[in-house]
């Protein structure tokens, strides 16, 4: 949680003209930091992906609460990496 937020802005620094696609998984914080960034970065962020390891989907609290004020069309739940379909 510490970590990722300043290494994911360095990138966006480094590139100002590039979007960026963030993938994670719902082990840790990464829905958390990852719509946060999405928030403080709304042009930079093209998607999020979230490998949901627990099965609850995407009604969950914890979900609806990291990425309130996002499209809900910018964040997508996978089980596999093989499951990840996006069309922008």
């Amino acid at each position: 949680r510490d970590t990722k937020p300043p290494v994911i802005q360095e990138l966006l620094n480094r590139w100002p003209n590039r979007r960026f696609i963030l993938v994670g998984d719902s082990g840790e914080h990464d829905p958390e930091v990852y719509g946060q960034i999405a928030r403080d970065n709304p042009s930079r962020i093209t998607a999020i992906f979230i490998r949901e390891l627990s099965g609850t989907g995407r009604g969950e609290s914890r979900y609806r609460s990291a990425f309130s004020g996002l499209q809900p069309e910018s964040w997508h739940l996978f089980g596999q990496p093989e499951d990840i379909i996006w069309r922008k």
